[in-house]
């Protein structure tokens, strides 16, 4: 259902790529993803552009990339809305190209009747969480993305909290070991209120949590200082 042969061929999808420097993906091979039944990109250098018409799924590359990244891809949706119309199953595979000239090959599968995830790094199965540790640190802002100044403070944090999870994946293991403390601790107020001691250790948790958290997103900040 997965292989890679059985879903991709020679033909391309009509996407210009214009290429400069960065280390990172290598090559990007996509099948029966979002409006792409096929396409094949072999990349030398990593900072690219793509150029094309609308439509012709530009975004629909970096969404499939945004995959291996922790959290929600780019769009936001889920798997069964990235299977191209004519198809039951999509294909991702990435190859990535590590700094001791190694190189890694992460392939992602996704099969809409019997709405299986398959992960695969080098060809081994592999949990999600596993890849993204052995992946790429991964961000990206779009044109939408602006509304973050209009919106409540959480989608500012929710921001820099990817900003940190790209150079720190425990990152997301201390905002979701948080969020689970703060359930806690209002089903507590609101079931035990006299449970004093054990308030008192829950309290002692999320605040030993927000002060990691606080710093680790105080650190990015000023390190983002040094380039604006």
């Amino acid at each position: 259902m997965y292989k890679m042969d059985s879903i991709l061929t020679n033909e391309v999808d009509e996407i210009k790529v214009e290429k400069s420097f960065l280390i990172g993906i290598k090559s990007l091979q996509l099948g029966s993803f979002r409006n792409h039944e096929r396409l094949s990109l072999e990349i030398e250098t990593g900072l690219i552009a793509l150029v094309g018409s609308n439509g012709t799924g530009k975004t629909s590359v970096l969404e499939a990339i945004s995959n291996i990244s922790p959290g929600k891809s780019l769009r936001g949706a889920n798997f069964q809305e990235m299977v191209n119309i004519n198809y039951d199953n999509f294909l991702i595979n990435i190859k990535i190209s590590e700094y001791d000239n190694l190189e890694s090959n992460i392939t992602i599968g996704f099969d809409k009747i019997q709405n299986k995830k398959k992960f695969l790094l080098d060809d081994k199965d592999i949990s999600r969480t596993k890849i993204l540790k052995n992946s790429i640190a991964l961000l990206w802002m779009t044109p939408a993305m602006e509304r973050i100044f209009n919106q409540a403070p959480s989608a500012r944090r929710q921001f820099i909290d990817r900003i940190v999870l790209a150079f720190d994946f425990n990152h997301i293991s201390r905002i979701s070991g948080y969020d689970k403390i703060l359930k806690e601790r209002s089903k507590v107020l609101k079931e035990s209120p006299n449970e004093s001691e054990w308030l008192d250790s829950i309290e002692e948790s999320l605040a030993n949590y927000a002060v990691v958290i606080a710093s680790s997103r105080l650190d990015v900040i000023e390190r983002l200082r040094e380039f604006l």
